[in-house]
């Protein structure tokens, strides 16, 4: 927060800071235009020198000449005008489709650049005064403001009905006028408080004149310099007042009704900027409207599009999302015909945070994707603060703090280089916010407190209302509750005061949570409603979805449970749609995981209706909630059929650079952890890099795939699941763990039972406590000889048979004696860590896998989908033989033996650990593995992949539709999160060189098609980090959504030689005795724990099934 800080302090100390929203920003000229440049002396005229190619002769022109001009890319005209004395004249360059630009070089004159952006038919005057007794010739030079592109106009010479004597007073007012003009556009910040001081010499001139037009003009610029450059919006906003009320006329003026009503239309245009400024959103929408009607009426395009675009921000802050997103979008389309990119760059800015205040979150991101995109060719540093903190609202909404915070940060720094207060105070808002959820309170404090200090002193009230609300939710998790509550309040009142609806709701939604959390339910609920009614009508769908379940809870609290459940299946509702809208697996989840709470307090209800009413439907609808809340990435992927494709096919440029940005960071990760150079620093950013990108790469590529390849899974209803078990004759436990109270579904295809159970836990303390009993054998105790592990293991077994009968008498209850033969298991939280095939069913005393096969589902929904995938595919024709890949025993270390042989010359050095990678020993059992298999399946129907060949590049590579089964016998590595989850292939090439060998998780999810069946005999390979509303980031879970409708892996790390023994009976039982892979691994399983050296749980129990318990595999010799 040093950075932040310091940029706040110079903020605060600059007193000519430039303060600006982008979207009512005119500073940048976004359209090309014309340029006049005149010389003028005694001296023979000569043309300002100019780079471009060879140019027509200067054009000698007088009094009432009317000269159509036109510019090509890169070119110039030049005109020579003489003026004899006494007779002054007025140059006139009126605008055609582009902007202009007028110079006048020369002895005496002042604000030789000369600009008029207030649209077509706006005029550039000057007037031509000398104040000599001799005839002169003005050298006047005409060009694109923009030199590259093309440009029109009209050059007009008029007499000036003034005296020479107020001819000459008016010119040297023009002259200070524009270069006033010159210095405002300009970015030296300490020549603006002279801007202003010349604005106000050139308007006394003017008005002792009566030149209400220049008045006008004047009055306009000196409102666009204060509001714009110095922060200064009362009075910003009463001198554009004042040149709204002068009313110019073409006898006033000698100009066209056209010129008249462009400087007319750009007055009324700034003072609807200065109304929204002040958060005056009526006046803003009626000015700017005004506005927007005038310059239709003279079919200026460009201008049209930039009010239609800074409309749209009026109506998403005054709370009408639907206007708001119908002008953004008609703004959009009026850039594209104009091939304006600042404008489209405006306009998608506008879009993001509109979609995003609807909670159409797809829509925002790809907006904002769109924005960045033309960023690169067309830099608009105004509103690129804005793209980014828009991306970072993005990400936080979605549950990606590490990439928030990335975009924040962009955010920051882009709207300092702009010297933009406005758009620093909103994102230090934003990014505090950020830094409060994450704990940093001390931090937050800070960064509100500086910022709103900097918004109170330049009267930014919008930005002060959104830093006053931050600070009250900061004061409440400091415990400040007093300090908190007056803030809320504050923030509330100002927001009201000025119109400002959507702070309005954010500062209700505090004050609500601070009243909640100080027991006063009946005030929290009145503020709730409140908040809820503000952001419905905004169409701000996660707001209120918020807000809505904050009050059914409260209602549970109350007793009013009638009234809880419409709320909660309200916010539920908002919440699905929501969801449906975010693009990418990654960032789904990571939003669902944010929403768990509200799907939480609806189980809860439910279960306790149910308890309350039993026999009405409220057991089962808590059942299908819970099927609402988990594993659905892999239900939505499912639904779609096969991974996504690669970046390779039909990815965008932006996707291909993003994927080639993540596989940059992580490759470079393991050499940051071997370096000094403030390598803790390093790790830490590329880490936060990496998931960062994760999430950007994963929602790109889901935008190229378009709608039709992400959608969302029909989920999984009692009767459904029922029919489907009764089909199979099979059976089904689905359970949730809840805080006060857990529950266990027992499905057949005529049973549908709720079984009570203890809370979480209790039930994860047991599984924490067999997984710590199983794991002993592999612990090796200081100073233990043989005759103490012997006994040591001993009272762990016992202690694991003991845990193994508690655990399977509570959570196998419900089968209560029925002999199962094929059971689905749909665990919560810790249980998914548990062997269920080993747990004791107290009915018959012997293990589960004794008379079941035990295939375990992350949900009912996905394995319904899975079930109709099989079905359709089983029509498909399956004649042509199928085979098996198998990569196994990699290359992991320079010294391999394997090296050492081909390659005798190489040096015997071990290889480099880090904790990004660590030590890595061979798999040697893996070999026999691998070479059994092939015999199995015969050697044209097997591809082995050994030692070098063993790559990760390979894995990408290969063609997967000529395979049927897939075996890794490698080594799995579990990350601290997801993201740094993944499988080990070969470290080091053939020839002893090092080699990126690792596939990450996130890599596993973007392949296409893979096997049917997957077998991940690595370490691990089951287990994973759980992910609220997804369950268990397994490597086996990946491979399911990438395609395979079953996927075997390991709980724990197994015995080389037990684990080979296991491998070769199961494929075995699957390719010589042709079972299914379910019978094929329970039967290998049995097999291995009838060996009294593998008795234990320990050997046999790690491997589990995951998916379809399979239908016959045939891989023909």
């Amino acid at each position: 927060m040093g950075y932040l800080a310091s940029l706040l302090s110079r903020t605060k100390n600059d007193v000519a800071t430039h303060s600006t929203r982008r979207r009512y920003n005119s500073t940048w000229l976004a359209r090309s235009g014309l340029v006049l440049v005149v010389a003028f002396g005694c001296l023979p005229c000569l043309p300002v020198a100019r780079l471009s190619a060879q140019v027509p002769a200067p054009l000698s022109i007088g009094i009432n000449a009317d000269q159509a001009v036109k510019i090509a890319p890169h070119g110039h005209r030049d005109f020579v005008i003489k003026v004899v004395p006494n007779r002054p004249l007025r140059l006139s360059l009126v605008q055609g489709e582009h902007f202009q630009k007028l110079t006048l070089p020369g002895r005496g004159i002042k604000g030789p650049i000369r600009t008029n952006d207030a649209g077509l038919g706006a005029a550039i005057v000057s007037t031509l005064a000398p104040a000599t007794g001799e005839v002169v010739e003005y050298c006047v030079t005409i060009e694109s403001y923009h030199n590259d592109e093309e440009s029109e106009g009209r050059l007009l010479v008029e007499a000036e009905p003034l005296s020479a004597n107020d001819a000459r007073r008016k010119a040297e007012a023009e002259g200070i006028f524009y270069d006033a003009e010159f210095l405002r556009r300009g970015k030296n910040a300490k020549k603006w408080p002279r801007a202003r001081e010349e604005f106000e010499s050139a308007l006394l001139t003017a008005r002792a004149l009566g030149d209400v037009l220049l008045e006008q003009r004047i009055l306009t610029e000196e409102s666009r310099l204060m509001l714009f450059r110095l922060n200064q919006y009362l009075e910003a906003h009463e001198t554009a007042a004042k040149a709204v009320a002068l009313s110019p006329s073409a006898e006033t003026s000698s100009l066209t009704d056209h010129s008249i009503l462009a400087t007319q239309a750009l007055a009324v245009k700034t003072l609807g900027s200065t109304d929204y400024y002040l958060a005056d959103y009526p006046s803003a929408i009626k000015h700017s409207t005004q506005a927007l009607d005038i310059y239709r009426a003279l079919h200026d395009r460009y201008w049209e599009g930039v009010l239609l675009g800074n409309l749209a921000y009026v109506y998403l802050e005054s709370g009408d999302s639907s206007n708001a997103l119908t002008t953004a979008e008609q703004a959009l389309a009026t850039a594209e015909q104009l091939h304006d990119d600042y404008g489209r760059i405006f306009t998608l800015e506008a879009l993001g945070s509109i979609h995003s205040a609807r909670g159409e979150l797809g829509q925002s991101f790809a907006s904002y994707q769109q924005a960045l995109g033309v960023l690169q060719q067309a830099p608009y540093p105004a509103v690129e603060a804005g793209v980014w903190r828009g991306l970072g609202r993005f990400y936080k909404d979605a549950g990606k703090a590490d990439a928030a915070e990335e975009a924040y940060e962009h955010a920051i720094k882009t709207a300092h280089d702009a010297s933009d207060s406005a758009a620093l105070l909103e994102s230090t808002s934003e990014m505090a916010d950020l830094e409060r959820s994450q704990g940093k309170l001390k931090a937050s404090h800070a960064s509100y407190t500086s910022a709103l200090s900097v918004a109170l002193e330049a009267g930014l009230l919008r930005e002060a209302v959104l830093l006053k609300a931050g600070l009250a939710r900061t004061l409440g998790a400091e415990g400040q509750a007093g300090e908190a509550t007056r803030q809320a309040r504050e923030a509330m009142a100002q927001a009201t005061s000025i119109g400002f609806i959507e702070g309005e709701a954010a500062a209700a939604l505090d004050l609500a949570d601070l009243e909640f959390s100080f027991g006063h339910r009946a005030a929290a609920r009145e503020a709730y409603s409140g908040a809820e009614s503000i952001f419905t009508e905004a169409n701000e769908r996660t707001q209120a979805a918020y807000a809505i379940s904050r009050m059914a809870r409260i209602d549970v609290d109350l007793g009013k449970l009638e009234l809880a459940e419409r709320e909660s299946s309200e916010a539920l509702s908002l919440i699905e749609r929501t969801r449906s809208m975010v693009p990418g697996r990654e960032l789904r989840t990571s939003y669902f995981a944010d929403q768990q709470r509200v799907y939480k307090l609806s189980i809860q209800l439910m279960l306790r209706l149910d308890q309350a009413r039993p026999g009405r439907g409220y057991a089962a609808r808590a059942f299908e909630i819970v099927e609402m809340a988990r594993a659905r990435s892999l239900t939505d992927q499912a639904e779609v059929g096969s991974g996504p494709a690669s970046s390779g096919n039909g990815a965008s440029g932006q996707t291909v650079a993003c994927e080639q940005r993540l596989s940059a960071a992580y490759h470079r990760l393991p050499d940051l952890y071997l370096t000094s150079d403030n390598a803790s620093y390093r790790i830490v950013q590329t880490r936060q890099q990496i998931q960062s990108l994760v999430a950007q790469c994963d929602a790109l590529e889901s935008l190229d795939r378009k709608a039709g390849s992400h959608g969302v899974a029909t989920l999984a209803t009692v009767a459904q699941v029922q029919r489907s078990m009764g089909s199979q004759k099979a059976s089904l436990l689905e359970f949730w763990l809840g805080d006060t109270e857990s529950v266990c579904w027992y499905v057949t295809g005529d049973r549908f039972r709720v079984v009570r159970l203890p809370p979480r836990r209790e039930i994860e303390r047991r599984v924490e406590a067999l997984n710590q009993a199983i794991l002993s054998r592999q612990e090796l105790v200081a100073g233990e000889d043989m005759e103490a592990r012997v006994s040591r293991i001993h009272r762990v077994d016992d202690q694991t048979s003991a845990l193994l009968l508690q655990l399977g008498t509570t959570l196998l209850r419900p089968l209560a004696g029925r002999q199962q033969k094929l059971l689905y298991v749909i665990p919560d939280g810790k249980l998914a860590s548990l062997p269920f095939p080993a747990l004791t069913d107290p009915s018959t005393n012997a293990a589960l896998i004794e008379h079941a096969d035990v295939v375990e589902e992350p949900s009912s929904s996905l394995l319904l989908q899975l079930l109709r995938r099989e079905s359709a595919q089983q029509k498909a024709d399956r004649a042509a033989p199928r085979r098996v890949v198998v990569f196994a025993d990699p290359l992991y270390s320079e010294s391999d033996e394997r090296l050492l042989k081909s390659h005798p010359g190489l040096t015997q050095v071990s290889q480099i650990s880090s904790p990004a990678l660590p030590r890595l020993d061979r798999l040697s059992a893996s070999s026999t593995e691998a070479a059994f298999i092939g015999r199995l399946s015969g050697a044209s129907n097997a591809d082995l992949h050994l030692g070098s060949d063993a790559s990760a590049k390979l894995m990408l590579a290969t063609e997967w539709s000529d395979y049927q089964i897939m075996h890794l016998a490698v080594h799995a590595l579990l990350g601290a999160s997801p993201t740094f989850t993944g499988i080990a292939f070969t470290m080091v090439d053939a020839k002893g060189r090092h080699e990126d060998g690792m596939l990450w998780l996130n890599q596993i999810y973007q392949l296409h098609g893979v096997p049917e069946m997957v077998f991940l005999s690595g370490c691990q390979t089951a287990e994973g980090r759980n992910v609220p509303g997804e369950g268990i980031a397994s490597l086996a879970n990946a491979f399911l959504y990438a395609g395979a409708r079953s996927a075997i892996g390991s709980l724990w790390s197994v015995e080389d030689d037990a684990s080979s023994e296991l491998v070769q009976d199961f494929y075995t039982n699957l390719l010589r005795r042709h079972l299914p892979p379910s019978v094929s691994l329970r039967r290998a399983q049995l097999a291995l724990a009838q060996n009294p050296r593998y008795r234990s749980p320990y050997y046999w129990a790690a491997f589990q099934l995951e998916g379809l318990s399979g239908s016959t595999l045939h891989a023909t010799r």
